[in-house]
């Protein structure tokens, strides 16, 4: 699941997918969570009536796939920042 710091730092798109899988919650519901998990996971489950564990595991998934997907833009970052410095390095020896 998130914690406190990524819900901060990725706040809006994760409304945005709590929105898409849960259309009744509404951003003005979410932002009484002020970006905690665990009233975040509350919310969810008062206003969808589900359990914790199905909250938790939903919000994981999304987690982990964010992860990934920053993981893969990392590397490529780090990728063309590595050829470039080759490609310096390659016009300096010349």
């Amino acid at each position: 699941m998130f914690n406190n710091d990524e819900l901060n730092g990725k706040w809006k798109e994760i409304k945005g997918e709590i929105t898409k899988k849960w259309g009744e919650i509404k951003d003005n519901d979410l932002e009484t969570t002020k970006g905690n998990a665990e009233s975040l996971v509350g919310l969810i489950q008062q206003k969808m009536g589900l359990k914790k564990e199905e909250v938790q595991k939903h919000l994981a998934d999304v987690a982990t796939t964010w992860r990934a997907k920053g993981k893969e833009t990392v590397s490529k970052v780090a990728d063309s920042a590595n050829s470039k410095i080759d490609d310096a390095k390659n016009r300096l020896k010349n």
